[in-house]
């Protein structure tokens, strides 16, 4: 019982981080293709 209920929290944990991790990929990929964008417009 109590084994289960340690496996729960662990499962909740890397649901949270998951989202977590996918939240920071946007954001940087947001911020890798803005600053690639500035880039581009240095060199043309």
């Amino acid at each position: 019982m109590r084994n289960e209920k340690q496996e729960k929290r662990w499962e909740d944990r890397i649901e949270e981080l998951k989202k977590t991790t996918e939240e920071l990929e946007k954001e940087w990929s947001k911020k890798l293709s803005d600053s690639r964008g500035k880039a581009m417009n240095k060199f043309v």
